[in-house]
């Protein structure tokens, strides 16, 4: 077998967790199998009607909490587990959601790494509590940071929000504004 096909995994992926590594471990192992499972079952028989749609219904981002796929994100991103943080978890993720040719998927549904991470490892208290219901996906957040004027220069942003009742009211402009 020729070097090349030797690295070649079951869909075509390089196959370095196969390789002995004091990094990659038995977690990773079935951390993978649990993603690709999940994949197989909730994303794959579903991925092109909600390509054709344009929409992921939010159940599916419920299913992804239930599964334990969100609470890998939270404890990712957690102070106490800074120092512990695993890089292999998140590129096992992606992977195998990439697996499901399903590049909107990943780049619209996975609020994690753009509004709640920063969220927990630089907020207080108080606003880590207001992602508890993101990452249990009975919410979803917003992030609508580039304007005309500034780009993405938050320094210069002048767009205001004022409280009125339940709802903001929102002045200015915003463009590339992702919601989850």
């Amino acid at each position: 077998m020729a070097a090349s096909q030797s690295t070649k995994g079951e869909h075509g992926l390089v196959c370095w967790e196969t390789y002995p590594s004091p990094y990659y471990t038995d977690t990773h192992r079935r951390f993978r199998a649990h993603c690709r499972a999940f994949v197989e079952k909730e994303v794959l028989p579903h991925i092109d009607k909600w390509s054709q749609d344009g929409d992921i219904p939010k159940s599916f981002y419920q299913k992804c909490y239930k599964s334990g796929l969100y609470s890998r994100c939270k404890r990712a991103f957690s102070q106490q587990q800074q120092q512990k943080k695993d890089p292999f978890l998140s590129i096992i993720f992606n992977e195998e959601f990439a697996r499901a040719g399903a590049a909107g998927l990943l780049s619209a549904g996975w609020i994690h790494g753009l509004v709640v991470g920063p969220v927990l490892i630089n907020g207080t208290p108080e606003q880590a509590d207001l992602m508890r219901d993101v990452i249990k996906a009975e919410k979803f957040a917003s992030l609508c940071v580039s304007e005309p004027g500034a780009g993405s220069d938050v320094k210069n942003i002048q767009t205001t929000a004022r409280r009125d009742g339940d709802y903001y009211i929102v002045n200015g402009e915003k463009y590339w504004s992702f919601v989850f």
